[in-house]
């Protein structure tokens, strides 16, 4: 039982964090994932309602369904580019009960943020199920966009060069020219 658990750090060795590893673990506030973890499994974090402090680190490609529903402390989460696949109700969402009947329902959490790349798969997630996203870094219609301003910028400086190089090279020889008259 993860009962009484508040942080946990994963060694170098593990690369995938198992399907309800931590499920329910209501005191759990830091987890310390490393580089080399590939996966994060369905349910893996499951209503673990304390945790606030989680980095997905650029190793992970895969988090499962569920895998932090019902994270309610966990305000924020930035996903790198790296994660491709994104389960089900996997972030960003809890369970509440609504109505006379007291029924379970699934709702977005309140405040989330989910952050990623402008063109990522946390973005697509976001879009999709309807969870508040934050873009971070440069698309890549961006980065293209700063290259070739950089390359125009450049050769517009190597114009300038050669032309100023140019107008050089006429006022020298026009300057020899007049020293040749000038003595003969």
């Amino acid at each position: 039982s993860c009962e009484n658990l508040t942080s946990i750090a994963f060694p170098g060795s593990i690369t995938e964090i198992p399907d309800g590893l931590f499920r329910f673990c209501p005191k759990l506030t830091t987890v310390n994932l490393h580089d080399g973890v590939a996966s994060i499994g369905e349910s893996a974090f499951y209503n673990c309602e304390s945790l606030t402090e989680l980095a997905i680190p650029d190793t992970v490609t895969t988090i499962g369904a569920w895998a932090f529903f019902g994270c309610t402390g966990l305000q924020s989460l930035r996903l790198p580019n790296t994660v491709t696949e994104i389960g089900d109700h996997a972030i960003g969402f809890q369970m509440t009960t609504s109505g006379e009947d007291g029924a379970a329902e699934t709702i977005i959490q309140s405040g989330f943020l989910l952050e990623g790349g402008p063109e990522s798969e946390a973005k697509k997630y976001a879009e999709t199920n309807g969870v508040a996203f934050k873009s971070i870094g440069l698309s890549q219609n961006a980065v293209l966009g700063i290259v070739i301003g950089g390359m125009v910028l450049l050769l517009v400086v190597v114009l300038i060069l050669v032309v100023v190089l140019v107008v050089v090279l006429v006022l020298v020889v026009l300057v020899v020219i007049l020293i040749l008259v000038l003595v003969l």
